[in-house]
């Protein structure tokens, strides 16, 4: 009897101990589906060498990047892919003596030859006795960004697999689950040291949209302590129009299951700067399936957005005077010519022409001409409304698109142009004098017409204006 007694409770106590390992392993496994995520989904490279520089471990995004076969670099030496192989003492002098190496940019060789620009975040491995054995980190491609979410899935599926397959032999195979514990953990830790090397912030969110977890990245992109992001709102960093694009994600990713992108959400970080971000949303699951969040990662492209704007404005503006340049004229009269076949508008094209312009640059030099087509830029700025359109076509000429023009419109801007030329002539100090030549042609939507139609006849309007005014001043003479 006591026998049976003392084998009951040996059999309680197995049966204890294998739920217990089974909660420890499902914990585990939530811990590697999440980390797994991360690694799969980064845009960066990791990376494992010994201390000598041969590569241990390398993340498929390298294939991608480099165009190099992640079998191709394993075992090989990865100062091969250095355009300037004098980096490689460089490296290793500095990484030995502070441990680390952080932001640092060297030039790669691709599979094609073609260069790579990686920004290289390292640490240096220990071993038990202290003695460098080795560096892991991460590479970011900064000449250019590749995705990898096309892997994500098939990673997902094959580790959900192999959870699913580890869960069932671990009923009865014990020694297996001590074994699969042990490589979860080192999983883990394989994990949250890429997730504390990479750059892009990494959040979760639960249904709400209450920060759950994130790493060091994120909270320095919004400018938060990692006590004050915990747990605060998304909405808290949102403007009205951003919100509304973040409860459009959040709710078609939700609704279909589907990850969604590199969307562009405007964020206000916690000094009142706005930063632009490009995110990537997926879903996060419970155990049994459900909807219980999301997940993404988030690059800051302040840099490029403002760069963007730049050259797009450069694209389209006169350096010298601040008007739209011929190309930025032209698409902008596209645009109101199709408005105004719609809601039958008349437009009024204005065509100028600075008189003289050539005595003005050989009599006082061309930094005076420059002056007189800035004072004629400023004096077109006095006559005509915010919202009509004004430009230098190049050289001395100048064109305006009046919009909402009357038939009386013509008189009266000739009246205002003369009158703005000659208040700016009388100012004291002058060495030269302005004066216009115009020529006007109003647009009807019930007759189109091409641009280059309406821009031949306004400039041959405004040549006829000019050899009027030169019989009027000879007849003076």
């Amino acid at each position: 009897m006591d026998e049976t007694n003392d084998l009951r409770r040996r059999l309680n106590e197995l049966e204890r101990l294998r739920r217990q390992e089974l909660e420890e392993l499902e914990v585990l496994r939530r811990s590697e589906e999440k980390f797994r995520n991360i690694y799969e989904n980064m845009q960066d490279i990791y990376y494992e060498v010994d201390i000598e520089g041969k590569i241990l471990e390398i993340t498929p995004s390298v294939e991608k990047i480099t165009g190099y076969r992640r079998r191709e670099l394993l075992g090989t030496l990865v100062s091969d892919l250095y355009l300037d192989q004098r980096k490689r003492g460089e490296l290793l002098e500095h990484i030995r003596e502070t441990g680390r190496l952080s932001d640092y940019e060297i030039a790669m060789r691709g599979k094609e030859g073609q260069p790579i620009i990686f920004s290289i975040n390292s640490i240096l491995v220990r071993d038990e006795q202290g003695a460098p054995r080795g560096i892991v980190g991460s590479m970011k491609d900064i000449s250019k960004r590749k995705e990898m979410e096309a892997a994500l899935e098939k990673s997902q599926r094959e580790l959900e697999k192999l959870v699913e397959q580890r869960t069932r032999e671990l009923t009865i195979k014990n020694q297996q689950l001590i074994r699969e514990t042990a490589e979860h953990r080192e999983a883990k830790e394989k994990y949250r040291s890429i997730l504390e090397n990479m750059a892009e912030g990494y959040y979760e969110v639960d249904l709400a949209g209450n920060l759950t977890f994130f790493n060091n990245a994120l909270a320095v992109m919004l400018g938060y302590t990692a006590d004050e992001l915990q747990g605060m709102n998304n909405r808290q960093s949102l403007d009205k129009e951003t919100a509304r694009k973040v409860f459009n994600a959040y709710n078609e990713v939700y609704r279909t299951g589907i990850p969604s992108k590199h969307v562009d959400w405007n964020l206000f970080r916690k000094d009142g700067a706005r930063i632009y971000v490009e995110t990537s949303v997926s879903l996060i699951r419970d155990s049994k399936g459900n909807p219980i969040g999301f997940r993404g990662i988030m690059l800051d492209v302040t840099e490029r957005k403002e760069m963007e704007e730049e050259i797009r404005q450069l694209a389209i503006t006169d350096p010298l005077t601040g008007l739209y340049n011929r190309r930025g004229f032209l698409t902008l009269v596209e645009q109101q010519l199709r408005i105004s076949e719609r809601s039958e508008r008349q437009l009024l094209l204005v065509y100028l022409d600075l008189d003289d312009m050539k005595p003005i640059n050989d009599s006082l030099g061309h930094a005076k001409g420059d002056e007189a087509l800035i004072e004629t830029a400023q004096i077109l700025r006095e006559v005509f409304r915010k919202a009509d359109i004004i430009a230098r076509m190049g050289g001395d000429e100048f064109a305006v698109l009046v919009m909402e023009a009357e038939p009386v419109a013509a008189a009266m801007i000739e009246d205002r142009l003369e009158a703005r030329i000659a208040n700016h002539n009388t100012r004291p100090g002058r060495d030269y004098f302005l004066s216009m030549s115009t020529g006007m042609v109003f647009y009807d939507p019930r007759s189109p017409l091409s641009i280059d139609v309406w821009l031949s006849e306004a400039d041959s309007r405004m040549y006829r204006h000019k050899r009027e005014k030169k019989k009027k001043n000879k007849l003076k003479e």
